[in-house]
């Protein structure tokens, strides 16, 4: 048997983005609609009232692409998730290319750019933080208050349906 020599190596370690906040924890829904709807929503970590959203996540883009949903998918992403190094865990590189991953998966078999819905301040932050060289960026986007808090509290529902329909229907009038 030789034995194992060890040879100590330089590793260059990219610095990370700059960022505005620190996210340390994120639990989101996603529903995509007829390959064309793509609803992104902060979730509580602990939530029991996963169907009534997603009949609301439903309507809602029914109602905003004006055609019955036949074809439809959600799904949820939780971060950091089984991640378990701490070292990686503070690191918003590695959640942003998780987030990036997840959302490029979900829209992989969209024909078009989706139309993007934002719904809650920790999702919007994390896009926003993303460098504008991000796809993510380029899709066209609206940003509204979380589902759990258009469910819980329906006089919201008007603002965000405004700003849904400013932020994707704006040239077609």
């Amino acid at each position: 048997m030789q034995p194992i020599e060890e040879l100590a190596v330089d590793i260059a370690v990219e610095t990370q983005p700059e960022t505005k906040h620190q996210m340390m924890h994120l639990d989101i829904c996603a529903y995509a609609l007829s390959n064309k709807l793509l609803i992104l929503s902060d979730v509580p970590h602990v939530f029991s009232q996963a169907e009534d959203i997603e009949r609301l996540a439903l309507k809602m883009g029914q109602a905003l692409l004006k055609e019955s949903v036949e074809e439809w998918q959600s799904s949820a992403f939780s971060w950091p998730g089984a991640l378990k190094n701490p070292h990686f865990l503070g690191r918003s590189d590695w959640l942003f290319g998780a987030v990036e991953s997840y959302i490029g998966r979900l829209a992989s078999n969209f024909t078009d750019a989706p139309m993007l819905v934002l719904a809650g301040n920790q999702i919007t932050q994390l896009i926003d933080d993303l460098p504008e060289s991000s796809a993510l960026k380029q899709y066209p986007t609206a940003r509204i208050v979380s589902l759990p808090e258009l469910y819980r509290i329906p006089e919201l529902r008007k603002d965000a349906w405004q700003a849904m329909q400013a932020s994707f229907f704006r040239d077609k009038r």
